[in-house]
């Protein structure tokens, strides 16, 4: 008798239940496109919204002031780039809370170097990523608006330079050029 139902047993453990099949369908990625248009308006805006905590110098650098813990440290990056859209995947609860698409916009610099004595003396030029700086801007489409964010951002505050002028033009298609070396 022990032996008859040891079949039953290990079949009924083998079939999924009907319904965590659905629920398991429901929680899968939904691929998402971006047209072209959209990437051109997500990397347009990305770099304004770079500019509201960043500056550039007459060559390019991108300078900005971090501040963090009562401590003000400078900040100057080379090719500072929005290099890449990636896509993110949304929960069941955020899609029913309307957030249908997401994505990151990757940023990256060649190299950066510090100062924490106000621009007189500077570390050598780095080509790490730099620490304190975000390295990404949180895209999400929430009930059909692409809204951009990045919750460190407010950390950061363009420097007071003169010579500030707007970059030109790109790197390559799929990046967007802040700071040009």
């Amino acid at each position: 008798m022990k032996h008859s139902l040891l079949p039953i047993i290990a079949a009924l453990l083998v079939l999924p239940a009907p319904a965590a099949e659905e629920k398991q369908r429901d929680a899968r990625p939904v691929p998402s496109n971006l047209t072209t248009n959209e990437k051109v308006r997500i990397l347009s805006t990305a770099s304004r919204l770079l500019t509201d905590a960043i500056s550039y110098k007459g060559d390019g650098t991108a300078t900005t002031i971090y501040r963090s813990n009562g401590r003000r440290l400078l900040l100057e990056m080379r090719g500072l780039v929005v290099r890449q859209l990636i896509h993110g995947s949304v929960a069941i609860e955020e899609r029913e809370a309307g957030v249908s698409r997401r994505f990151y916009a990757q940023l990256h610099a060649g190299s950066f170097r510090t100062s924490s004595s106000g621009g007189q003396n500077w570390t050598a030029w780095q080509s790490d990523r730099c620490p304190f700086f975000p390295t990404h801007i949180l895209i999400e489409e929430v009930n059909g608006k692409l809204t951009l964010s990045v919750p460190t951002l407010a950390n950061f505050s363009p420097t007071p330079d003169p010579k500030t002028i707007a970059p030109k033009g790109n790197l390559m298609p799929h990046e967007r050029i802040v700071a040009r070396r």
